[in-house]
């Protein structure tokens, strides 16, 4: 019964996650001498992608908490930090996407949630990732 609520979950937020950010990007022709990526390396990609744009939101926050940043750089240094947590959120929906049971990107999903202030989205990221990994902090 937990699995199917836990599956549960990944299904929703996958809905929730894909539709939003479907939109935008282009899709690159693969040629017959590549080899497709599989599953776990494109969730890989997608979770270290989701992880350097929270890691830039991080970077504005701490240079915004600066006394000395001049207002009129206030208001675009916030637009930054927020592009860069929609952008997180993107990747890490991409990675749960491919990989269902990857707890870490849930975790992520969750965060940049929580940053963009759908709390409701946030806790249910967190609460799927903590039925796939109860130990993970």
């Amino acid at each position: 019964m937990r699995m199917l609520r836990t599956l549960a979950v990944i299904v929703v937020l996958c809905a929730l996650a894909l539709p939003a950010f479907a939109s935008g990007g282009s899709e690159i022709e693969e040629t017959e001498a590549e080899t497709p990526a599989s599953p776990e390396q494109q969730a890989n990609e997608a979770y270290n992608s989701g992880l350097q744009h929270r890691d830039s939101a991080w970077r504005l926050t701490k240079k915004l908490s600066k006394p000395d940043v001049p207002e009129a750089k206030q208001e675009k240094m916030r637009k930054n930090i927020q592009r860069a947590y929609e952008s997180a959120a993107k990747e890490f929906g991409a990675a749960v996407s491919h990989q269902p049971d990857h707890y870490q990107a849930l975790t992520g999903l969750g965060y940049a949630y929580r940053q963009l202030g759908d709390y409701a989205n946030a806790m249910q990221a967190y609460d799927a990732a903590l039925a796939i990994n109860p130990e993970y902090g």
